[in-house]
């Protein structure tokens, strides 16, 4: 199945190397983990979807919203 690569997002690459090295800010390492949280299902949705054997088209990318939370 031929699909856009995914991506880890730099604010993510940039979070984990400052996690690190230093405490983050509460703030700062609730964002992270986020992120994190966020990426990981990524990853672990497209595997999923790499194993559907049927005639279907998945959507990657893509920003939605819904009693106001935003999600991809």
């Amino acid at each position: 199945m031929n699909k856009k690569p995914l991506i880890k997002p730099a604010e993510l690459i940039i979070l984990g190397y400052l996690n690190t090295r230093m405490t983050l800010s509460n703030d700062d390492r609730k964002n992270y983990l986020s992120l994190k949280k966020g990426y990981e299902g990524e990853v672990l949705f497209n595997s999923l979807t790499d194993k559907l054997e049927c005639e279907c088209l998945t959507v990657n990318g893509v920003l939605l919203e819904f009693n106001n939370t935003k999600f991809h």
